[in-house]
């Protein structure tokens, strides 16, 4: 491997293979050079100054060349009285980065990535992105995605690392576009957002991030008060093609609340316009072919309804988001040895109220579910499934769950299924439960586990008990395996 040095005039040359590279001097100008040197060598390594922070004025170069960064626990921050910038963008294969910390970064309006973008394929070992964001949409447009880190069609994979306190940026307000107008909606990926690409996080903590609201139209004339703007989804997490989490915490996060609606007389009826829905996915949202294993889900909220426009007749506000803890659908989703709990659905509004959010653990939107062993316990759906709600609107593919070895204890659901809720449309869904305890759980009805019409679960070596103010609905819920 070649390594990069600096000469004393700040220049960069290449040492001799096999010996050790001189650690970059901790200034901005010498770091500069150095990754400039790395894109005109790939395979270079670059030493940074141990314990040294870089107090950055403008963004690095970004990275094109296959580059090792040993950070020596040195960090990249960007200077407080400098205009927001993103700190570091990689856009190669074979970018490897360790023990260094990422802290400060902000995007320009509606950007993607406060603290890291990358296009390529990223290794980041024992790395912290702490309290970086993205810019809010300009008005009419979303706030960007990926507070702390934002990988776009490429490879992304976190080991022993620290996602936390990063935030994404609210959608921009009301703005005219064409024949109507609107807002923008909050940004996805309050530390982590992931887009066509695949993430893999091991051992690791994300936890306390957040995403932006959607965008404010009370400033709507008439006849456009509506807003449709989302809160951003995955407070932690969002991923949309391929996911693997293992041995990690996702706590503490939290999506978006909905925009607000517009005033009286912004809508056909006269009333005000209706509040926008929030953001899915507290602690992550991931479609595609998921796997959680051995890990944490704790903790986290779904984002809470916009608030509908003022005035004598005030909007409806919008609907809470869906899955507290999880959101996930269009594939398959794996829990394995997971623990999810203490997780709930965001508020869907006081005055006017929308629809509660479902699944206050996890929410699975058309997809296949599978648990096998771990704990789903004290999470509070709002609607239906305080613990685990599936739905789909479609006959085929159909959400189904297959429970192995689980315990689903003590949740609570403010409509049906305490324990486990399905409240898909389609008719001939077929679940399994097997050797699983299911006990505790509260709801209106089936407090233990709720089946919609045509849907049927075999049960295998259960014990379905002292759930609130049943055990199943329909009753019996299924045949006995």
């Amino acid at each position: 491997m070649l390594m990069v040095s600096l000469a004393l005039l700040g220049s960069s040359v290449l040492a001799v293979p096999g010996t050790a590279a001189a650690p970059v001097p901790c200034d901005q100008a010498s770091l500069v050079a150095a990754v400039t040197a790395a894109n005109a060598h790939p395979g270079s390594s670059l030493e940074l100054t141990e314990n040294c922070t870089y107090q950055l004025t403008a963004a690095l170069p970004a990275i094109t060349a296959a580059t090792t960064v040993h950070g020596h626990h040195a960090t990249l921050a960007r200077a407080r009285t400098a205009a927001p910038f993103r700190l570091l963008r990689t856009d190669a294969a074979g970018v490897s980065i360790s023990d260094l910390s990422v802290t400060g970064g902000r995007t320009a309006p509606g950007e993607d990535g406060g603290g890291i973008l990358n296009t390529g394929a990223l290794t980041l070992t024992r790395v912290t992105i702490r309290g970086n964001s993205t810019g809010d949409g300009p008005p009419a447009a979303d706030g960007g995605s990926g507070g702390g880190v934002f990988s776009s069609g490429g490879t992304l994979s976190i080991a022993d690392s620290t996602v936390d306190g990063n935030a994404t940026g609210s959608g921009g307000p009301w703005a005219r576009a064409g024949q109507g107008g609107f807002a923008g909606s909050g940004g996805n990926g309050g530390g982590i957002g992931v887009r066509q690409g695949v993430l893999t996080v091991e051992r690791s903590s994300v936890g306390g991030n957040r995403t932006g609201g959607g965008g404010d139209s009370s400033a709507a004339p008439g006849g456009e008060g509506d807003s449709w703007a989302h809160g951003g989804s995955g407070g932690g997490i969002w991923s949309t093609q391929r996911t693997t989490v293992t041995g990690s915490t996702v706590c503490d996060n939290s999506a978006g609340d909905g925009g607000t609606g517009g005033p009286v007389g912004s809508s056909p009826s006269g009333s005000a316009g209706h509040g926008g829905p929030g953001g899915n996915g507290g602690g992550a949202y991931v479609a595609g072919a998921t796997t959680f294993a051995h890990s944490t889900v704790c903790r986290n909220t779904s984002g809470g309804a916009g608030t509908g426009g003022s005035g004598a007749t005030r909007g409806y506000d919008g609907n809470a988001g869906d899955g507290g803890g999880l959101w996930t659908g269009a594939g398959t989703a794996a829990l394995v040895d997971a623990t999810i709990a203490d997780n709930r659905t965001g508020s869907p509004g006081t005055v006017r109220p929308g629809t509660p959010g479902s699944g206050g653990g996890v929410y699975d939107h058309a997809g296949e579910l599978t648990v096998t062993g771990g704990l789903v316990a004290r999470n509070r759906g709002g609607q239906d499934g305080g613990g685990v709600g599936l739905h789909s609107t479609r006959k085929r593919p159909a959400a189904s769950f297959r429970i192995t070895g689980a315990r689903i204890a003590d949740n609570l659901a403010g409509g049906n299924g305490g324990g486990i809720a399905v409240s898909s449309v389609h008719l001939g869904a077929a679940h399994v439960l097997a050797d699983s305890i299911v006990t505790g759980n509260t709801a209106s009805q089936g407090g233990g586990m709720h089946l919609g019409s045509g849907n049927t679960v075999k049960l295998e070596h259960d014990t379905i008990s002292g759930n609130h103010p049943d055990d199943c609905v329909p009753r019996g819920c299924g045949k006995a395996g």
